[in-house]
């Protein structure tokens, strides 16, 4: 299938991505829409820059296929000490 870029990664699409609730989604979007506000970027509620999201969560990229659905090019997401297991079942 062919792939594209979004502009923007909602929350429910965070929460998918992420493998997390949907209001934690919205609770890492709000900090990350800060962190851009000290920067002086404009933001939008429920929203950040798909670009500034993979920036954050290390070895993440956010595509979107057609019909679509998301999907992510690698298989694991680390955020701190926290691994996020994709949908292989592999770490």
């Amino acid at each position: 299938m062919e792939k594209t870029r979004k502009m923007y990664v909602t929350a429910e699409e965070a929460a998918e991505i992420l493998g997390v609730s949907t209001g934690y989604a919205y609770k890492i979007i709000r900090g990350l829409n800060e962190e851009l506000k000290e920067k002086g970027y404009r933001t939008i509620c429920g929203k950040v820059p798909t670009k500034y999201f993979e920036e954050k969560f290390y070895g993440l990229t956010v595509t979107m296929q057609r019909g679509g659905s998301l999907c992510r090019q690698h298989e694991t997401v680390r955020c701190g000490a926290v691994s996020f297991i994709t949908k292989t079942g592999r770490e």
